[in-house]
């Protein structure tokens, strides 16, 4: 009994929660729009976003070897991207499944323990989670008009209003403080009277990993290279959607930044824990594009054909990648104290 509500609340609620938002976001919507945006996108434009998109994950693939070595591993790049879009591939059957997956493909091919090529995982998170908060700053920053009137859409104007008129209230940030105080404070009392509760001490095991991971960047001998892909993962996700762009008039008239506020919200969308983000992308990068005076009809046929296409190429790279993954065999990892220096 307790496995099955674990389920339903791990995997379950989730996704009916994305398909629940996906509902309320397709209702009235006109379907034929969406198909014909299919028919008449340049082939040219998709075939290029899934360049970028390989180039992406090649990337990822490529910078992970940086976090692996320190901790006595060389892995064959081939290896570790098969891993990776095998675990992309995971994920749109169930969220988070897919970095068990990559882990459990490089212990079976590499020998390395799932626990260990964990922690680096989660190393890998918390610096998308950094560029992600970096670029939603910068978004705000940039297209700070446009992300007030996106805020007023979404809450309406009148507590839009409230929210503006709280800002200037010195009562209201201090009475946030306090808040937050009290909640922190409860938060560290909690923990130390209950931590022998399985729960608090799985939590705790979560952020000792996290705490980790964070400190096992600094153990990565070639920074700049690390530095370097991670800068070189985020531009070409950046460039798979904005080259999408070019495959309707109306959105090709588009500029720059607006690709980096479809980027910055659709990786938010594609971040819920949901089944490669369903209903949430949607939603998101719908508001996105009416943001930039597109009607909302064809913002959220536009948002559905951008997410079609970069699901597609996860299936097609993942797919062949899933494939290629049988016909690799088990070896015995080189310790990267015995091994080229990356």
């Amino acid at each position: 009994m307790k496995k099955i509500l674990r389920y339903l609340l791990s995997y379950a609620l989730p996704l009916l929660a994305g398909i629940g938002l996906l509902i309320y976001t397709f209702r009235d919507q006109d379907l034929s729009q969406i198909e014909s945006l299919f028919h008449e996108a340049p082939i040219g434009w998709i075939l290029l976003s899934f360049l970028f998109a390989f180039i992406a994950h090649w990337a990822r693939a490529y910078r992970w070897l940086f976090l692996l070595a320190p901790l006595g591993y060389r892995v064959k790049v081939s290896h570790s991207f098969v891993a990776v879009m095998t675990g992309y591939f995971a994920n749109l059957l169930l969220p988070r499944m897919g970095e068990v997956t990559r882990c459990a493909f490089l212990q079976k091919t590499d020998d390395i323990p799932a626990n260990v090529s964990f922690g680096t995982v989660i190393t890998e998170r918390i610096i998308d989670l950094f560029i992600l908060s970096g670029l939603v700053t910068l978004t705000i920053v940039m297209e700070s008009e446009r992300i007030g009137q996106f805020i007023i859409s979404l809450l309406g104007e009148k507590t839009a209003q409230w929210l503006a008129n709280l800002q200037n209230k010195l009562w209201a940030w201090l009475l946030l403080a306090a808040v937050g105080i009290v909640l922190v404070g409860l938060l560290i009392y909690f923990v130390k009277k209950y931590r022998h509760l399985p729960l608090i001490q799985k939590a705790l095991r979560l952020w000792q990993g996290l705490w980790q991971g964070i400190l096992s960047v600094q153990k990565v001998k070639n920074k700049t290279a690390f530095v370097f892909f991670t800068l070189l993962i985020w531009l070409m996700y950046y460039l798979m959607a904005y080259v999408l762009f070019f495959c309707h008039p109306l959105t090709a008239k588009l500029g720059i930044l607006s690709g980096l506020s479809i980027l910055v919200l659709g990786g938010l969308g594609i971040a819920a824990p949901v089944q490669g983000g369903i209903g949430a992308y949607h939603f998101l990068v719908m508001n996105a594009f009416m943001m930039y005076g597109l009607p909302k009809d064809f913002s959220l046929s536009f948002a559905t054909f951008m997410h079609t296409i970069q699901t597609l190429a996860v299936v097609f790279w993942g797919g062949l990648s899933f494939v290629a993954g049988l016909f690799i065999k088990k070896r015995v990892p080189v310790s990267a104290k015995s091994s080229e220096k990356m």
